[in-house]
């Protein structure tokens, strides 16, 4: 289990901006938060429109990203075992940008060098994705960007807050736990392999003076989320 001491208040927008540096996480949805555990933050200095099919400072264009991200069908793996099958139903709508980011400090504490490599400049693409399962459980048309700062590799993420329908994710929470509220994440990615993911749940609490917070498989799908 992971424990944090903070303000419970504050303690989601957090662990989500945590999750960046290890998940699949568009770093221009996380609020601003990414970084600030350590004294500095990955943000959003220039954005640059591109033309669909401009070649971008990285090398590429948003069309070559474009080509990773179709409308797919595949299995998708609950981790208690079920299974079920997943569309995913990309439609291209809103910006299309190079994004430059730099890691900058706030408050008293010092930037954090080792967080530059999880701020690369990357092409953002504004995207409507479908994401149902056959078995209904999900059932969502999200907006969102999906980005990439190489050709071979695009990403996206969605937390709870972009939900339309709520999940349950208490399902797949450990027994016996203690927690006061439970999120749910969804990272995305796409590759020359196909559509690969998972869904992931979150649960907080507190114990005495202490926050503490950890996380829980719900779902997979792809080579590389299995």
């Amino acid at each position: 289990m992971m424990e944090v001491e903070a303000d419970v208040s504050q303690l989601f927008p957090l662990l989500l901006a945590v999750c960046a540096t290890g998940c699949l996480v568009e770093r221009s949805d996380d609020g601003g938060q990414f970084g600030e555990e350590s004294g500095s933050e990955c943000k959003a200095v220039a954005h640059t429109p591109l033309a669909d099919d401009e070649v971008s400072p990285l090398g590429f264009s948003p069309d070559e990203l474009r080509a990773l991200v179709p409308e797919s069908s595949l299995p998708f793996d609950w981790a208690d075992g079920g299974a079920t099958t997943l569309t995913l139903t990309p439609e291209a709508v809103g910006p299309v940008e190079y994004v430059e980011y730099r890691v900058v400090q706030t408050g008293s504490g010092g930037a954090e060098p080792a967080l530059t490599r999880w701020c690369p400049n990357q092409v953002e693409l504004g995207y409507q994705l479908g994401f149902h399962t056959t078995d209904g459980a999900f059932d969502e048309v999200w907006s969102l960007r999906i980005v990439g700062d190489t050709a071979a590799r695009a990403r996206a993420f969605v937390s709870t807050e972009n939900f339309s329908r709520t999940f349950d994710a208490a399902a797949f929470a450990p027994a016996g736990n203690d927690y006061e509220a439970i999120s749910v994440g969804v990272d995305l990615a796409w590759s020359g392999l196909g559509p690969s993911g998972m869904v992931w749940g979150q649960g907080s609490g507190t114990d005495g003076d202490v926050a503490f917070a950890e996380q829980f498989a719900v779902g997979s799908w792809g080579s590389e989320g299995r």
